[in-house]
């Protein structure tokens, strides 16, 4: 029996095979540096031991590690983790500063969080000098991890001799970030689909995420609208999760650019 052709069909299957492969890994590969696919990565580990001090009359909180991944604290420092700390209080969300030097945070150091009347600062040497009080009452000391765009602590605190229930007071309502890849700005308005309400509207610098709180709880879908000069596009997704309220804030964007139709990047936030 004559198998000739045989060899000729295996030859142009295993051919076939070769290019699909090559093609399905060059798509692969396209999405994820034009950000059509987000790689999520993993966020840190970070078990702080939280305590209010008294010093000179005023709280300070002070934040030990008790082990946990090492991270970094400012702006431009190399390093898989981020951190950046906030405290909630019922008037709105402040950001924690670390003063001139303050650029990690390991296991086994502790950072002490102070108001001195003009901002919120976060230093591994105590205090000294005059110092003002912090947000009296009730308030939620957050930590994000600023890579993963990911909350990775939260504890409720009780300041200015202030009492506290089993769980922190909380208006429930569903979070948004709303990322910009580019170096361009852009006009952004976010909607709920089925309303039309908006959620916000606004400018969104280059290189920046916008993180937004809105007081509907889910689930839902919203769409975001965006256009800058001859660039317009949309996005929409669906919020199936319910977080505290929180004033909105902004940081850098996470990790470099990419081009694609999805100039503006809508995300839901997880509590």
């Amino acid at each position: 029996m004559n198998r000739s052709g045989e060899e000729g069909i295996n030859e142009v299957l295993a051919t076939i095979l070769l290019v699909v492969l090559v093609v399905a890994l060059a798509a692969v590969i396209l999405s994820i540096v034009f950000g059509w696919v987000v790689l999520q990565p993993k966020s840190a580990y970070i078990p702080p031991r939280v305590e209010v001090l008294d010093v000179g009359g005023e709280e300070v909180i002070s934040l030990t590690s008790k082990g946990g991944d090492p991270a970094v604290l400012t702006p431009g420092n190399i390093g898989l983790y981020s951190l950046s700390m906030y405290l909630d209080t019922p008037g709105g969300s402040e950001k924690v500063t670390p003063v001139a030097g303050v650029d990690t945070r390991n296991p086994g150091q502790t950072l002490y969080i102070y108001n001195d009347g003009t901002a919120l600062w976060a230093d591994y040497e105590f205090p000294e000098g005059e110092l003002s009080p912090l947000p009296p009452g009730p308030v939620t000391l957050r930590i994000i991890d600023e890579n993963a765009q990911l909350l990775v602590y939260r504890e409720g605190l009780a300041l200015g001799g202030g009492t506290m229930g089993p769980e922190p007071p909380c208006t429930l309502g569903t979070g948004w970030e709303i990322r910009n890849k580019q170096d361009y700005t852009f006009e952004y308005e976010l909607r709920v689909k089925s309303s039309g309400d908006i959620i916000s509207k606004g400018t969104i610098q280059p290189k920046k995420v916008i993180h937004l709180w809105y007081n509907k709880q889910s689930p839902y879908r919203a769409v975001l609208d965006w256009e800058s000069g001859s660039f317009s596009g949309s996005d929409e997704k669906e919020n199936t999760n319910d977080m505290c309220e929180f004033s909105r804030y902004e940081t850098d964007f996470p990790g470099g650019g990419g081009g694609g139709p999805r100039n503006l990047q809508l995300l839901a936030m997880e509590d």
